[in-house]
C-alpha cells in the first residue's frame, strides 16, 4: 500500500512539474540585434537595443562609459521545440521533463553578455566592446574589427579590462 501511494505521489508530482520546459521555451528571450551596437551610433539607439545600462560613468570631459548586461536569445523559429516538449510530456506522462527541463535551462535560454560602450561628449559611441559574461570574446566568427557608422573609427571584440589597460599603455 505504501509503495502504491509513493508511485502515485511521484506521478502527481511529475505531472504538476511538467510544463516547466514548455513555459521556459515559450518565455525564452528574443535575439538582440547586436549589429546595431557599433561605433558612431547615438547613445539613445544603443539603449533602445540593449536596455538601460547597469552602470554609467561620466569623466571630466563629459564623456560617458556605459556597462550593459544582456541576454541574447534564440530566434523565434527555435520555439518550435515546444511541440517536441508537449508530445514528449504527453507520451511519458511528464517524465520527459526530467530530460527536457535541464536541457532547456542549460543550453536554450540564450547567451549572457556584457557591452562596455564609451561615448564622446555628443553622445555618439566611440568604443564598443562586446564580450561574454566571463570576459571572453562574444563570437569567434565575427571579425575583430568592424568599420563604424561614420567610416572613421573601429572597434574590437575583446575583453574591456584589457582594452582599458592597452589605452593606458598607449598601444
Amino acid at each position: 500500500m505504501k509503495k502504491g501511494i509513493g508511485v502515485i505521489s511521484c506521478i502527481i508530482l511529475l505531472m504538476y512539474g511538467s510544463g516547466c520546459s514548455i513555459y521556459r521555451a515559450a518565455n525564452a528571450p528574443s535575439p538582440i540585434p547586436l549589429k546595431e551596437v557599433r561605433a558612431g551610433v547615438d547613445r539613445n539607439k544603443i539603449i533602445a537595443v540593449l536596455g538601460m545600462p547597469r552602470s554609467t560613468e561620466v569623466n571630466a570631459n563629459n564623456e560617458r562609459t556605459d556597462v550593459h548586461e544582456y541576454i541574447d536569445g534564440n530566434s523565434q523559429e527555435s520555439k518550435a521545440r515546444i511541440l517536441l516538449y508537449v508530445v514528449g510530456d504527453l507520451f511519458t506522462l511528464g517524465i520527459a521533463e526530467l530530460v527536457f527541463w535541464p536541457i532547456e535551462m542549460a543550453t536554450l535560454q540564450g547567451e549572457e553578455g556584457r557591452a562596455v560602450i564609451s561615448y564622446d561628449r555628443h553622445g555618439k559611441a566611440k568604443d564598443v566592446f562586446l564580450t561574454k559574461m566571463d570576459g571572453s570574446p562574444r563570437s569567434t566568427t565575427q571579425s575583430s574589427q568592424v568599420e563604424a557608422e561614420d567610416g572613421k573609427s573601429t572597434y574590437e571584440y575583446r575583453h574591456p579590462k584589457q582594452s582599458q589597460e592597452e589605452k593606458v599603455i598607449g598601444k
